[in-house]
């Protein structure tokens, strides 16, 4: 299992990003719980599974690429086999420059970044 996580220390960066992420494991773990942490995300599901996210009584599957947004409830996650994650946490105010969104509209939500807007789609496309 490799888990990697960076902070960035630029300010170029930092006023942006508060950490970066990255999980490839072939463990029998199957599954993971994620406490709130007050914090936005983008998760980048570079499996080929379709994990199941379960926020509260919504239960989902984790898209090629999803807005995890606040939470009140922990996050449970179903991995079917191998997971490989990759996530940027956000700061509300560039996510609503690059996204054209409040961050707290994402509260307690698990959303498929496609649905913001189609055109992000294609970059899953082969």
């Amino acid at each position: 299992m490799t888990n990697t996580i960076y902070i960035p220390k630029d300010k170029q960066y930092s006023k942006s990003i508060l950490k970066v992420w990255e999980i490839n494991d072939h463990s029998d773990i199957s599954k993971e719980t994620i406490l709130p942490h007050g914090q936005i995300a983008l998760v980048f599901n570079l499996s080929e599974e379709k994990h199941t996210i379960q926020l509260g009584k919504n239960k989902t599957t984790l898209q090629k690429c999803s807005i995890i947004g606040f939470n009140n409830e922990p996050i449970q996650i179903d991995f079917l086999s191998r997971k490989k994650l990759f996530g940027i946490h956000i700061r509300p105010s560039a996510f609503r420059q690059v996204f054209g969104y409040f961050a707290g509209e994402f509260t307690d939500k698990i959303t498929d970044l496609t649905l913001l807007n189609s055109l992000y789609s294609e970059a899953w496309e082969n």
